[in-house]
């Protein structure tokens, strides 16, 4: 098991529940697990040794993680002001395990050369943590989300993934 920050938050969160309190300073375990999903992001989008994809499935799984991690570090932070405290803490509850349990899905996937062995079940796990983070109010809407999305990256990825195709095809 990954060594994930989202593990301390967990229990931060139980914490901020019984003390029906949003507590600001367990926000450094968001912001650090975003952290590591931007590693993780990089690091399938350079990654050569593999089908296109399957380096963008996983790229796409991570990305997602820090996007909902990110909207929810934002709930967060206008709790107070929205009267949304100790509600965004329950939602944040609902949406952890699914965080969690796709962030170590992908983080476990070293080698390359398996990776496209997972691209069905980490699609699986982006559509269960997309509706659950929709539910819950912490899925960025489509607005931000198109604003998160490094236009050039994507484009090359796509041409990438056209590419492959095409050679499928022939």
């Amino acid at each position: 098991m990954h060594n994930f920050p989202l593990d301390h938050f967990a229990s931060e969160l139980e914490r901020m529940k019984e003390e029906h309190r949003v507590d600001l300073s367990a926000l450094a375990h968001i912001r650090s697990a975003a952290d590591e999903c931007k590693k993780i992001e990089k690091k399938w989008v350079s990654e050569t040794k593999i089908d296109t994809v399957s380096a963008y499935n996983l790229y796409h799984a991570a990305r997602n993680i820090r996007i909902v991690l990110e909207k929810m570090e934002r709930r967060f932070l206008k709790a107070n002001e929205l009267h949304e405290n100790p509600s965004v803490v329950n939602e944040a509850v609902e949406v952890l395990p699914d965080l969690i349990e796709l962030f170590e899905l992908i983080s476990g996937i070293k080698d390359g050369d398996n990776a496209h062995k997972y691209v069905n079940l980490v699609q699986k796990k982006v559509k269960m943590l997309r509706k659950v983070a929709d539910g819950a109010g912490m899925l960025p809407t489509p607005e931000e989300e198109a604003n998160t999305i490094d236009r050039h990256k994507y484009l090359d990825q796509l041409s990438k993934m056209i590419e492959e195709a095409g050679q499928y095809t022939s």
